[in-house]
């Protein structure tokens, strides 16, 4: 008995489940979910990938306004494929044993075989060494990348249609979960009201404009839309601070939450 992830129907029935689950999702306040339309969108990925509903906060996160899935999700549909035939990593060091990178070679039953890698100074070229997540995950992440770069050749009919979250800059940890972040925006000191100059210091969180102005005000504030691009973040958080004077947003980072 082949123990395969299987692509599931999406009827009626199902939707509606999903409807129902995510407006308890949402209105639970703990999944980190700004609109119920977010958690239906996760649900749906999680589903047509042949995972539980369940598993859809864990594996299914959205990037840019793109749905994707965690490296670990899209590598346990390669493993329990049926034509899976094994796979092979090297962890790639210099004459030192200094790390450089790793190689992953995937096989098929019916031959088809490949090996892709992905080294620092890969991740060089691809201006990529400067991002906080390769700093602090770099094995990590070159791992991840070799790993999709194989499966998207040998297995295209798993990946395709998929983005991998880690493709996309997303934190993945050494088992290839994805570590959630959230975005900080810091308004300038200078253009604060006299007495917000020691909050003004308190880097903004979005989860803390949300606690403070409510989602409901945080959702007409970004039109509805859940902010996805620093631009975005940039308006959101002027608006919500339009009661003090005119701001200036010095910079936004992701980090972790």
């Amino acid at each position: 008995m082949v123990n395969a992830i299987v692509k599931q129907e999406l009827n009626m029935s199902v939707w509606s489940m999903i409807q129902q689950v995510a407006a308890s999702a949402k209105g639970s306040g703990k999944l980190n979910l700004f609109r119920s339309e977010e958690a239906e969108m996760k649900m749906l990925v999680a589903w047509e990938n042949g995972f539980p509903l369940t598993s859809a906060y864990a594996n299914v996160h959205i990037i840019n306004g793109i749905p994707t899935l965690s490296p670990k999700a899209i590598w346990a549909k390669c493993i329990i494929h049926p034509e899976f035939a094994g796979y092979k990593e090297e962890r790639l060091t210099s004459s030192k044993g200094e790390f450089q990178g790793y190689q992953i070679t995937l096989k098929r039953k019916n031959g088809v075989e490949a090996t892709r890698k992905f080294t620092l100074e890969d991740a060089k070229k691809a201006k990529l060494d400067a991002k906080d997540n390769w700093q602090m995950y770099a094995e990590n992440m070159c791992f991840w990348r070799a790993i999709g770069f194989a499966e998207d050749v040998v297995f295209p009919d798993v990946t395709l249609g998929i983005v991998s979250a880690d493709a996309l800059g997303a934190y993945v940890t050494q088992d290839g979960d994805v570590i959630e972040g959230s975005w900080e925006v810091k308004p300038t000191q200078k253009q604060m009201h006299t007495g917000d100059v020691e909050n003004s210091m308190i880097p903004v969180k979005l989860g803390e404009l949300i606690e403070k102005y409510g989602a409901g005000k945080v959702l007409f504030a970004c039109g509805n839309k859940l902010p996805t691009t620093v631009d975005e973040v940039h308006t959101l958080a002027a608006i919500l601070l339009r009661d003090l004077d005119e701001i200036t947003i010095d910079g936004v980072e992701e980090v972790a939450a």
